[in-house]
């Protein structure tokens, strides 16, 4: 199977698709951008950003997410300009939500400075190590 899916969608948890796609989404006429928009509906994603994200007006810059129930919503977009580019910096809430608690692993040992040489040798005698022929 070919396709965003393919890749992505077999993935854990949530994943976003971000950054600079190169596609003018806001041009309907393009074919390119049709191809695209179609197989997102296709696969079952969603793109978010909807304002010009380039200094000369296109879309260019996209935050995508899976188009089902599951996924978090994706909240508060926007885009401003940057000083620094000719790309709109581009921003949006996502709830990655709290990470289960890891497994606490108890570990004992003991004090080798309290370790008496005598008495190990006399429990490794006792002990069934210490009846091997």
């Amino acid at each position: 199977s070919s396709g965003i899916n393919a890749e992505y969608g077999k993935k854990n948890g949530h994943p976003l698709l971000l950054g600079d796609f190169n596609i003018h989404i806001e041009d309907d006429n393009d074919k390119t951008t049709r191809d695209f928009e179609e197989l997102l509906i296709d696969e079952r994603w969603m793109q978010h950003i909807e304002d010009p994200t380039h200094e000369q007006g296109g879309t260019l810059d996209l935050v995508i997410s899976r188009d089902d129930e599951s996924s978090p919503p994706i909240n508060d977009v926007e885009v401003a300009e940057s000083p620094i580019s000719d790309h709109y910096a581009v921003t949006f809430r996502f709830h990655v939500g709290k990470p289960s608690a890891l497994k606490k692993k108890v570990v004992t040992n003991r004090n080798m400075k309290d370790l008496s040489i005598e008495d190990l040798s006399t429990r490794i005698i006792k002990s069934p190590l210490g009846q091997v022929v």
